[in-house]
């Protein structure tokens, strides 16, 4: 293994300012990295083999919600049951105290908003979780923004998806955002 490189050293090879690193390792994104005392330090095989993850296509993104790596192939969007039982339950409360008010004026206790399910991007062989999975979509069949996009539409036509999962945050994960 060769020695380990500084940030500068990093931010020059990738072309970039040192404080995106700094703002990309803050994010828990960016190329891995190992703490020595209070110092970032990068080993180039890895930061080499992390920009190859980074090549970015004409269709969607996807990136792995465990490994965070690039999750175009062998990886599927998911819905975890018990994610999505919670979101039911979430929602029922919310309509019931809604129910109890009836005409009140009232302030809305931020404690009882609904909280949808969220979505999952995950390899296969990073999800241990598989017996668990209500609905899963491969990243392979929506994997250009046509395909996607018309897969979205039949999810937020089914009841279930538009009420009870959060499809605000999976357009912002696989939008890049």
């Amino acid at each position: 293994m060769e020695r380990l490189a500084t940030t500068r050293e990093v931010a020059d090879y990738l072309s970039v300012h040192p404080k995106s690193l700094d703002r990309w390792a803050s994010r828990g994104e960016g190329p891995p990295y190992v703490v020595v005392g209070t110092n970032r330090r990068y080993d180039m095989d890895a930061v080499r083999e992390w920009t190859q993850g980074q090549t970015v296509t004409a269709g969607p993104r996807f990136k792995c919600s465990i490994c965070k790596k690039n999750a175009d192939k062998g990886a599927h969007i998911v819905i975890l049951s018990a994610h999505l039982v919670e979101a039911r339950e979430s929602r029922k409360r919310y309509e019931q105290y809604l129910a109890d008010r009836d005409g009140e004026i009232f302030s809305l206790d931020f404690d009882t908003l609904p909280t949808p399910a969220p979505w999952g991007i995950v390899h296969d062989a990073c999800d241990d979780q598989l017996d668990q999975v209500h609905y899963a979509i491969s990243t392979e069949r929506v994997a250009s923004w046509p395909a996607f996009t018309g897969t979205v539409a039949h999810l937020l036509e089914k009841g279930w998806a538009a009420k009870d999962t959060d499809m605000t945050g999976l357009l912002r994960k696989v939008g890049g955002r």
